[in-house]
């Protein structure tokens, strides 16, 4: 096993800020969870994300704001009725590196990726910790793909 120090990233990480947060379960709740299907749901999500990226002293720093909505549709055992579990969280953080004005670009996108993985990872965790308080058990968000979200609208601040 290596020295801590050969095993520490060079990113560091910043506090994050949950500005809002949503965990609905009403729906299915009200509707009785026992009349729904837990090994058939479907789930959709949307994302928003914003990037500012700034030096500060000596470092490249990548400020990230992500807005995430995530649906849980759950199906009836009988008919058609479903059942809706609703989440959102708007969360704000960061991460910053050394400055290298030749590697900005491959910095920027190093920090971009990094900080929605550190974000995102904050979001499953509410998201988890809620619904094992609630009657419907755990959900756990799915991984994503940074790179693909980075693709998507790459509206960077600089």
């Amino acid at each position: 096993m290596g020295s801590m120090s050969a095993l520490a990233s060079f990113i560091n990480y910043d506090a994050s800020e949950v500005t809002c947060y949503l965990f609905d379960a009403r729906d299915v709740v009200d509707k009785g969870f026992d009349a729904f299907r837990r090994d058939e749901i479907e789930t959709d999500v949307e994302i928003e994300r914003g990037l500012h990226f700034h030096i500060e002293d000596t470092r490249l720093v990548c400020i990230c704001k992500l807005d995430v909505t995530w649906n849980v549709l759950y199906r009836a055992k009988e008919g058609d009725e479903s059942g809706k579990v609703r989440t959102q969280c708007c969360i704000a953080g960061a991460a910053s590196c050394e400055s290298d004005l030749d590697e900005r670009a491959t910095l920027e996108n190093v920090l971009a990726q990094n900080v929605i993985v550190f974000l995102w990872g904050k979001i499953r965790d509410l998201i988890e910790a809620s619904s094992l308080m609630s009657p419907i058990g755990k959900l756990t968000l799915p991984a994503i793909n940074p790179a693909v979200l980075l693709e998507k609208g790459m509206e960077v601040e600089s």
